[in-house]
């Protein structure tokens, strides 16, 4: 897991940095700041998921296509072995 940017923590972090506490405007910037990172780590996390379903589908897509055609090849070299024309 990530580092913890939660407005409690950034705040007690920026407040020990500064060496005093915040004045309202800069805690007013820190939420806007830390909410805006949640947003970001939401869409983060939602885009990380969907590229991972796609490539699980693309894999999926992959092996059936792989499926399709040995069943092809089985369904051919039968019809071939029943028709006399190959003597596997």
């Amino acid at each position: 897991m990530g580092k913890d940017y939660s407005l409690e923590t950034v705040v007690r972090g920026v407040t020990a940095a500064k060496g005093r506490p915040l004045t309202p405007k800069e805690h007013a910037k820190l939420v806007q700041q830390t909410n805006r990172m949640a947003e970001l780590e939401k869409q983060l996390a939602d885009n990380s998921a969907g590229v991972e379903e796609r490539e699980r589908e693309a894999a999926l897509d992959a092996a059936i296509e792989e499926i399709k055609e040995e069943v092809k090849e089985r369904t051919r070299r039968a019809a071939r072995q029943w028709s006399g024309h190959d003597p596997a």
